[in-house]
Formats: structure tokens, C-alpha cells, sequence
């Protein structure tokens, strides 16, 4: 069945319309998970921006796309940005979008994105919509959510070698407070 729906994902370049109904399908479901499985009201769930740092990138990064994965392939192969990542404890996320960069050289080779939950492929999305779109960004209908303590791999793949930029678009609920405290 998985394979079947990742068959239908379709690709938006604005988070209107369908791209929007799973987004707001998608964040009630990290909210719902993390209100049940810690145990917390509704009002102490809160539901922000996901960040690099909650998909295993180091918050120490200061350079100015820190908010951006910047890797180089080797022609023709896969490159793993994450690779066995743990979602950390309390914390449930959602991968929804994404954005795309040519990089210095402008650079158009980014072909697929692959995400592996818990050792299984759960979501291969094509990243040509995207590098067509103006702001170089899709929303996906199919987006993907992991939860606490969640094994993550996630492989970009290359058509040439070059280094290119990728950002995830999504988001996070988590126990009001861990991260903001609005």
C-alpha cells in the first residue's frame, strides 16, 4: 500500500489546495502522536518550523545556509545527508516540502530524494517539479512523519557531480517549551 500511495504523491509549488490539506492532515497527526504518547493537554503541544538540527544536523553549523544541507556527489550515485539518525526523544516530525538549490555553479543534477524509516524506504520523491519552480520548492500531497526515537536515512541522488544545497520543509510537535515557549 505504501508503494501504491507514493505512486500518487503530486507535487505543488505553493502549500495551497491539496499541498495544504496534508499539511494541516499531517501536523494534526504529529500533534495527535505527541499529545498521546507523552501523556500531555492539548495546550502544552506546541507545533513550529522543523529545523535542521531535529532531523540529526548539528546546531552548531554558522555558515549562511545553516538551514540547508550542502553536499557533493560523485557522479552518478547517491549521496546519504543523514544516515541512521534517531529523531530525538519528545519530539515528532513531519517532512512535507522541499528546496532546492543549483549551488554555486547552478548546478541542476539533484534528481530524487530517498527517505528510509525504521530500515524501510518509505518515501522516494522526484525533484525535477521543484528545481522547475520558480522559488525552486515543492510541497508534496504524501508527506512523511516520524516519530520520537525514530531510525531516519535520507539519500539525495545526482545525475553528475556537483554540490548542491537541500532544505526540508515541514514540521515539528514537541512539549511546549523544549524549543520555544510561546
Amino acid at each position: 500500500m505504501e508503494k501504491e500511495k507514493n505512486k500518487m504523491a503530486g507535487f505543488f509549488p505553493q502549500l495551497v489546495g491539496p499541498a495544504l490539506d496534508a499539511f494541516t492532515r499531517g501536523v494534526r497527526d504529529i500533534r495527535e502522536r505527541a499529545r498521546r504518547e507523552l501523556n500531555l493537554s492539548e495546550d502544552n503541544v506546541i507545533i513550529r518550523s522543523l529545523r535542521p538540527e531535529d532531523l540529526g544536523r548539528a546546531s552548531t553549523v554558522t555558515n549562511a545556509k545553516s538551514w540547508q544541507w550542502v553536499l557533493t556527489n560523485s557522479g552518478t550515485t547517491s549521496t546519504d545527508v543523514l544516515s541512521g539518525v534517531t529523531i530525538a526523544d519528545n519530539r515528532f516530525c513531519m517532512i512535507a516540502g522541499v528546496s532546492v538549490d543549483g549551488g554555486a555553479t547552478g548546478d541542476d543534477s539533484l534528481s530524487q530524494v530517498s527517505i528510509t524509516r525504521k530500515g524501510s524506504v518509505a518515501r522516494e520523491w522526484n525533484l525535477e517539479y521543484a528545481k522547475a519552480q520558480l522559488g525552486r520548492s515543492c510541497f508534496f500531497s504524501d508527506p512523511i512523519t516520524m516519530d520520537q526515537n525514530t531510525t531516519l536515512t535520507v539519500s539525495i541522488y545526482s545525475l553528475a557531480t556537483a554540490t548542491h544545497s537541500v532544505a526540508f520543509l515541514g514540521a515539528v510537535a514537541e512539549k511546549r517549551g523544549m524549543v520555544f515557549n510561546p
